[in-house]
């Protein structure tokens, strides 16, 4: 007996000590969302008052969210009041629960099978690859699976034992379980297969069963009716109830594509669940004999799993973790296996369960190293660790954000921040404003996210309209607080009439806008420019990066006639300053017409006149557009005319011309430039 003690003590100091590794790392690489909002709980509690039936998230405001329930962050936050707010905390809780999963399902299996079987299930339990990761993740997980072992081995002992201290403790770690995860309601099934063990067909009609599931159904439902009202209240969920059957639940199309099972069995049990070795042996092990009725116990609980499964399979489907209650039962059968075939199998065995170890290793190194940020697969750690660094400097620890990452929390948690996360290629400047009236105070995102016809919009709204704490060209942050006028906005609005009125004036900020002698100068964009005699001229400087170098110049010419509301034209003009290439682009409002020339030396090489029809009072937009056919022009979306490309080197050195838009006002004699940067 001391033997095998001292083996299960061994296996428990064999599970911990790989769970040690990195124990202060940040909620980072894979299942950072999940991660970070539970860190995001614990952090609220810390600071707001440890208010156990009111989580907060860090992605909206006011942020109580509907949640399973917050035990594990809650006490997670009762450790940073006694030791200060650090990871490690959360981790080490995480790692207690991990060892208490061990430890109860080895009680489980000495009962069901023998203590050999046990010691070789609790070895495998500690060392599979999600175990091991998800033993130290800041997860609620192996605080889930303890309480379901926990669950099934005292009720266990109470059908057995009669014991009402058995049957207090199942009810309260069963109901812990479920309150953790309510998928876990799937207990429920080996409950009643242990009951109708001890009861037979009249186990239904047993009072001290339906009193247990009492005692497990009141807290559970009160508790889920009670997050499903904060997240109805406040507009904050993790999706489980509030959208159900879209997100997690009863997506039974999902049911009918073979992709569904082919990513559970093979991506999720094979590939991370159990390894591939592994689950080799466990389909082996799932048609050894049952020499005891015990023994079918695993088989309940097994099959229970795999039908919330089918049942939950949009969470299952998009989360492997849905799956690690497996890992409990799967253990179990390995163990099994071992139990019965080492002494004629020693060698393959032994082999077996060396590869299962270490390929178990390699995949949990794996994971740690996305932790980390290091190697191909910790690029997502770098980028949330690059963001964090970027808003943290960039914005007030007071300030409210919009994190341009949907729902997902990293950014605002790694840089102790609040807000709203959206999608912010689907906002439009109505739901920008909901926000602002809010008290969003800052935008934060990447211009990558803002592709879509829509995230164009918004892109061009924000440059309009509001000033930018920081913006590399591939991150950014809006002042939301702050508004600009048009003549101020980023990328700059120029209006061709009011440089010739006001061209000594100082017209905002000397840092955006300066005016000497009718010159003027951009600096947020280092573009340079000249108002003199109606001409405007736009250069891009050779300090640009090159994919935007400045060998390309925008020219606007206009001339007025006597009257009002009338123009005799407008020239835009391109051309190399490089090489005595010139193309423009006349619109003549009052013939209604467009003209595209394309000149080389002096000499014409291209000229064609297009209608077109133009009312006065309205605003035009007329775009130019470079690529490798060569120059086009847009009135509006409307392709009107083209020219071919007679440029003597590539397109980089026009990409400055690419995406510039101009507003003709043919009523006011106005016109104004837009620039998108390439």
């Amino acid at each position: 007996m001391i033997q095998r003690h001292r083996l299960l003590l061994g296996i428990l100091v064999l599970a911990l000590l790989p769970r040690l590794i990195h124990l202060d790392s940040s909620p980072l690489g894979r299942h950072a969302w999940r991660q970070s909002d539970t860190a995001s709980v614990a952090r609220n509690f810390h600071e707001n008052g440890y208010q156990l039936f009111r989580p907060q998230i860090d992605w909206a405001v006011p942020g109580y969210v509907e949640m399973e329930f917050p035990l594990y962050p809650w006490v997670t936050s009762l450790g940073y009041g006694l030791l200060g707010e650090a990871e490690w905390i959360a981790r080490s809780l995480a790692v207690f629960g991990s060892l208490l999963a061990i430890l109860f399902l080895f009680l489980v299996l000495r009962r069901v099978l023998s203590e050999a079987a046990a010691l070789w299930g609790a070895f495998f339990l500690a060392l599979l690859p999600l175990s091991l990761y998800f033993g130290r993740a800041i997860m609620p997980e192996s605080w889930m699976l303890a309480a379901s072992a926990a669950g099934i081995y005292w009720f266990l002992r109470w059908s057995e034992e009669d014991s009402w201290g058995a049957y207090v403790l199942s009810a309260a770690t069963v109901g812990l379980a479920c309150l953790l995860k309510l998928t876990n309601l799937y207990l429920g099934l080996p409950l009643l297969w242990l009951g109708w063990r001890r009861y037979g067909s009249r186990v239904l009609l047993q009072w001290k069963i339906w009193l247990h599931a009492l005692l497990v159904a009141v807290p559970v439902g009160l508790w889920y009716w009670h997050a499903h009202e904060l997240g109805a209240t406040y507009g904050a969920s993790f999706n489980i109830l509030t959208t159900a059957g879209s997100d997690k639940w009863g997506n039974w199309a999902l049911l009918l594509q073979p992709d569904f099972y082919s990513r559970l069995i093979f991506g999720y049990i094979a590939g991370r669940l159990v390894t591939w070795i592994g689950f080799v042996l466990l389909v082996l092990a799932l048609f050894l004999p049952r020499n005891t009725r015990r023994e079918r116990l695993l088989d309940v609980w097994f099959l229970a799993i795999v039908v919330v499964l089918l049942i939950a399979n949009q969470g299952a489907y998009d989360h492997e973790y849905y799956s690690l209650p497996l890992l409990l039962p799967a253990a179990g059968f390995l163990g099994k296996l071992f139990d019965r075939k080492m002494e004629s199998k020693r060698l393959l065995l032994t082999l077996a369960a060396l590869a299962i170890v270490a390929l178990s290793l390699y995949r949990y190194f794996g994971y740690l190293e996305e932790e980390a940020g290091t190697g191909v697969g910790g690029f997502p750690a770098r980028q949330d660790s690059m963001a964090a660094r970027i808003l943290q400097t960039h914005t007030a620890p007071s300030e409210v954000v919009v994190s341009c990452n949907a729902t997902n929390p990293t950014w605002l948690y790694l840089a102790r921040r609040r807000g709203w996360g959206r999608t912010c290629a689907a906002e439009t400047q109505i739901s920008l404003q909901q926000l602002l009236d809010s008290g969003a105070a800052s935008m934060f995102g990447r211009w990558s996210d803002l592709q879509s016809f829509q995230g164009k919009r918004m892109s061009r709204y924000l440059r309009a309209t509001h000033p930018f704490a920081f913006d590399d060209g591939e991150w950014f942050v809006a002042r939301l607080a702050e508004r600009i006028s048009p003549r101020m906005a980023y990328p700059k609005r120029i209006y061709a009439s009011d440089l010739l009125a006001r061209r000594h004036a100082e017209l905002g900020p000397p840092v955006d806008w300066r005016f000497e002698s009718g010159r003027w100068d951009l600096g947020s964009t280092g573009l340079r420019g000249e108002a003199v005699k109606g001409r405007f001229s736009a250069v891009a400087p050779p300090s640009l990066p090159p994919e935007v170098a400045g060998e390309v110049a925008i020219a606007l010419r206009m001339r007025h006639l006597r009257g009002r509301g009338t123009q005799q034209g407008v020239t835009v003009q391109a051309w190399k300053q490089d090489a005595d290439t010139h193309l423009s682009v006349v619109l003549r409002p009052r013939k209604g017409t467009m003209t595209l020339v394309l000149t080389e030396g002096g000499k014409v090489l291209f000229r064609e006149t297009r209608p077109v029809h133009l009312r006065m009072g309205k605003l035009y937009r007329l775009g130019l557009d470079y690529d490798h056919l060569g120059f086009h022009v847009r009135l509006g979306r409307r392709p009107i005319l083209s020219a071919p490309d007679r440029f003597s080197t590539p397109p980089s050195g026009a990409i400055a011309l690419h995406g510039l838009n101009l507003d003709v006002d043919v009523e006011r004699l106005r016109v104004s430039v837009q620039e998108h940067g390439g």
